[in-house]
């Protein structure tokens, strides 16, 4: 018989107020997605607190999974995002237009803002008669809160849980120079957490299971099971196009957080060096991410640049839809990062089809193995390179990526939540 999941809202709740969507944030709504619809598994929600988790019912977690994706723009039409018909028109060559009567309401991040303190005060004070069924599956997928080790305690009290966390990577121990200053302590005391309290792992690859396994090992947890499996694509749960048919200009698309570990400057600096040699022939760059930290250079080349300016559109965010049809009408998908733990873009293009320029590096060549076009992120002459190559889709390098891209055997949310529930079923 399944056991009853116990899933931790409390990420879900605190990002319905974000500006921009990440990985961890579409993961941890796709999770939250299935176990609040699953048939047959007892499902409730956990906010976090320092006496131990606020325990919901079924009823109510289906509501925060709906509101959060709601605030997460998931459901938007693209003909109400503005931010995807600005872009839309910029790769048309449309002249900068008035869009004030398609805008959302300016209220829209304020009522963003107020659902996620709503839904904060009611998952935090609401009194409830929940409490952690026996035998129950707690999961953690977002690491939320994990650096305060007190609203885990509970565990403690309480072997007959199996406590189950979602390792996305180790990178900040890693590449603490790529992360905010004083982030690595953080997210050490966030793995501490993990590491001592957690029964099981899941992990999207083999890179990151092998990485974790060995620091799991310096608290002597050698033998913890750790489930992997390939992230499907959330453009997946996407809808259609509604008729939009593709841009005039040809394009490129890079989708990410601007930070350091992310390299956006070695593909500036590529087109950049292209504009001077191109001219009105060079493609264009669409990024897609919210700006992160230390990023001062891009940012100067994205305001100040006059060849970038000409040439890159960047914007924080658009309407998953929005997000599908640039993927798809893109030259290629780029991904010049340093290290992932994943990789979710990559998957997102191979996914709908667009051929993937990106790093040569141990999780991309295990996740996309021969489908993507792969480059060291310290070769720019390589990057500017194949992006000439790609940049018409007459040209025998684009088709032969093309073909690649198409023949890419991309993990569907079906099968990968079957082997999750296996998983979480079989722990004793």
């Amino acid at each position: 018989m399944p056991r009853p999941i116990v899933y931790d809202v409390t990420h879900l709740v605190f990002r319905m107020a974000a500006r921009a969507v990440t990985g961890i944030d579409r993961i941890d709504l796709a999770y939250g997605r299935h176990f609040a619809a699953a048939q047959g598994n007892e499902a409730f929600a956990a906010f976090c607190s320092p006496s131990g988790p606020r325990v919901m019912d079924a009823a109510t977690f289906l509501q925060i999974v709906v509101r959060a994706q709601q605030a997460a723009w998931e459901d938007n039409p693209i003909g109400a995002d503005l931010n995807f018909l600005r872009v839309r028109d910029w790769l048309n060559g449309v002249p900068r237009r008035d869009h004030v009567r398609l805008m959302a309401p300016p209220s829209l991040g304020a009522r963003h803002w107020l659902t996620a303190r709503y839904w904060e005060a009611n998952c935090r004070y609401t009194k409830t008669k929940h409490a952690v069924p026996r035998g129950g599956i707690y999961l953690n997928i977002a690491e939320h809160w994990l650096e305060y080790p007190k609203y885990f305690n509970w565990l403690t009290s309480r072997p007959d849980v199996e406590a189950v966390f979602f390792v996305h990577d180790l990178l900040p121990l890693d590449y603490p120079e790529y992360f905010r200053p004083g982030y690595e302590e953080v997210f050490r005391q966030r793995f501490e957490t993990m590491a001592r309290r957690g029964t099981a792992f899941i992990v999207s690859t083999q890179v990151v299971r092998e990485r974790l396994l060995e620091a799991l090992g310096s608290f002597g947890r050698r033998d913890v099971p750790v489930h992997v499996a390939p992230l499907p694509s959330p453009l997946d749960l996407a809808g259609g196009e509604e008729g939009e048919p593709a841009p005039r200009h040809p394009y490129f698309v890079l989708v990410s957080t601007i930070e350091p570990r992310k390299n956006h400057l070695l593909v500036l600096n590529v087109w950049r060096a292209l504009a001077e040699k191109l001219g009105d022939d060079m493609p264009r760059l669409v990024l897609i991410g919210s700006r992160g930290w230390e990023n001062e250079q891009v940012v100067d080349m994205l305001e100040r640049c006059d060849p970038v300016v000409k040439h890159v559109r960047h914007v924080a965010r658009v309407s998953r839809r929005g997000l599908v049809w640039l993927v798809r009408h893109a030259q290629a998908l780029l991904m010049p990062s340093f290290d992932e733990g994943y990789g979710l873009p990559l998957v997102e293009g191979l996914s709908l089809g667009t051929p993937v320029i990106a790093s040569d590096i141990a999780t991309f060549r295990e996740v996309a193995g021969v489908a993507a076009t792969l480059l060291s992120p310290i070769d720019g002459l390589a990057w500017a390179e194949a992006v000439t190559g790609f940049a018409g889709s007459d040209s025998p390098a684009w088709r032969n990526a093309k073909t690649k891209a198409a023949a890419y055997q991309a993990p569907n949310w079906g099968g990968y939540f079957t082997g999750v529930d296996q998983f979480l079923n079989a722990l004793q």
